[in-house]
């Protein structure tokens, strides 16, 4: 009996230590979400100044409620909170680009009318959002496949879209105002061209 007691002592006061030893684990960091959803909501803001960037009415993306994006942050998971800022990060910065692009088409496609230029075709449309549609839209894709069998389409990211789509949009259009306007340096006189040329001063 003598020999167990210390033995029975060491279990014992292993036992007791245990829960001290399991409450001394480091507890882990909760989500971050009040630096995540302050990005969100900046992210609306821009978005809605912005226009909307093609959003339908009621999307979270447009959302300045503190409540609803704190509840999308904390139920969603580093994933899917990591996933979203993502996405909302994109669509900022292509919406701000496309912002860009269609003020600066829709202000061509007006001097092509003010200057009787005769351009025509999509490209010439003075639609500003038919042309931010396009920016936004805008994919370049080609199917890959493995043996001819596994095929998936494999896309250019937005800053190569934005090299060899978008840019050389603009640049085309650019150089046809600027030769059309050695050949017409004076705009024209019509009410075609009194209506466009208020179409680009709302730009």
């Amino acid at each position: 009996m003598r020999t167990l007691l210390p033995l029975t002592w060491l279990a014992l006061s292993l036992v007791l230590a245990w829960p001290a030893a399991a409450s001394a684990q480091p507890i882990p960091d909760p989500p971050l979400c009040p630096e995540v959803v302050d990005e969100w909501l900046a992210h609306a803001q821009e978005i809605q100044k912005l226009g909307g960037c093609g959003l339908e009415p009621g999307n979270s993306y447009l959302s300045t409620d503190r409540a609803l994006l704190n509840g999308i942050c904390l139920n969603g998971g580093d994933d899917a909170t990591a996933s979203r800022t993502g996405a909302i990060r994109d669509l900022v910065e292509r919406c701000t680009a496309c912002t860009a692009y269609a003020n600066a088409a829709t202000i061509a496609a007006v001097d092509n009318v003010l200057y009787n230029c005769g351009n025509s075709g999509d490209r010439w449309t003075t639609n500003n959002t038919a042309h931010f549609s396009w920016c936004m839209n805008v994919r370049d894709c080609k199917p890959i496949c493995i043996l001819f069998v596994f095929c998936h389409d494999a896309c250019l990211d937005w800053p190569s879209l934005l090299e060899t789509k978008i840019a050389p949009e603009t640049a085309a259009r650019t150089q046809a105002i600027a030769e059309c306007k050695i050949r017409n340096p004076e705009p024209h006189s019509c009410s075609q061209c009194h209506a466009a040329q208020r179409g680009r001063e709302k730009l």
